[in-house]
């Protein structure tokens, strides 16, 4: 979410120095200059008009928005404890929230400073004409929900599942003879073109970024009901209650034509709203950080 923020403010003309703890030298991305982040040292720190950061590292801008005045803006995309005391230790001029769940989970503040919520950019995925063959998961973690996805696979040994490794929690070594694993992938629009349904049934989410993208792309979703998932989904989510539903469900969609039809549609129609979501988003952004 934040490399697309600052790319698109790039595009509107501005300089984005991004400091980067493992970079060992600087370097150009999308237009971004990165630099070690050693040095981000007082001397230079003090020639920026603004700091955005995510919170749980932002305690380093700490000096500098005191002793020069430069504001800061906090992009949460997470709700995870270090998140949290990173927000009261330093509390942003403006706070980003990347969902309406995660903007209810922030601490109370301290002043009146203003809180706006920007849903995470959706851009370069190509929308599916022809779907593939899979039942497809993208990380298989316990917190996502890895088991739900076994269970079904186990229960439908004639549908083929692609499961993708994710980058974060430990994933899944052992799995059925109908499960094929590949690894994490930085562009899932391979993954959508081999697709027919997209199965998430994850047990935790800030936004649900692979959810959102796969709808883009017109693939329908097989969905664990949170907070967030249907903020993203809304009525274009097929929300199993128990494990028989998801087996039933996902059955449904790769053997009855006319359901997966009105689920696909469903979704293609979704993913035109999420694109434009995408668009409001940038102009929002933007006119933040030009107002601020």
């Amino acid at each position: 979410m934040t490399k697309r923020l600052l790319c698109h403010l790039v595009k509107r003309g501005h300089t984005v120095d991004a400091y980067v703890l493992d970079a060992k030298k600087p370097y150009a991305i999308d237009g971004i200059n990165v630099q070690p982040y050693s040095r981000f040292n007082p001397g230079q720190a003090k020639k920026y008009d603004l700091y955005i950061s995510h919170p749980e590292i932002a305690f380093v801008l700490n000096h500098h928005t005191a002793r020069h005045g430069i504001p800061y803006i906090g992009i949460v995309h997470n709700t995870t404890s270090n998140t949290m005391r990173g927000l009261s230790r330093l509390e942003p001029h403006i706070t980003i929230a990347n969902s309406y769940d995660t903007l209810t989970h922030l601490p109370r503040p301290t002043v009146r400073k203003r809180r706006e919520i920007i849903y995470p950019p959706i851009a370069g995925i190509t929308p599916v004409t022809d779907p593939g063959a899979y039942v497809t998961t993208v990380n298989m973690s316990s917190a996502k929900g890895f088991s739900a996805v076994d269970y079904v696979a186990r229960k439908l040994p004639d549908v083929e599942f692609l499961a993708v490794r994710g980058g974060h929690g430990l994933q899944a070594t052992s799995v059925p003879d109908n499960i094929t694993v590949i690894k994490q992938t930085p562009d899932i629009n391979p993954v959508c073109q081999d697709s027919s349904v997209f199965l998430h049934p994850s047990l935790m989410e800030s936004y649900g970024m692979t959810l959102a993208e796969m709808t883009v792309a017109g693939i329908p979703s097989v969905i664990r009901r949170l907070p967030v998932t249907h903020e993203v989904m809304g009525s274009a989510g097929l929300y199993p209650q128990n494990k028989a539903e998801w087996v039933s469900t996902v059955r449904a969609l790769m053997t009855d034509q006319s359901f997966y039809d009105d689920a696909r549609h469903a979704a293609q129609e979704r993913g035109k709203y999420l694109v434009e979501q995408t668009q409001t988003s940038f102009d929002q952004w933007v006119r933040l950080v030009e107002t601020i």
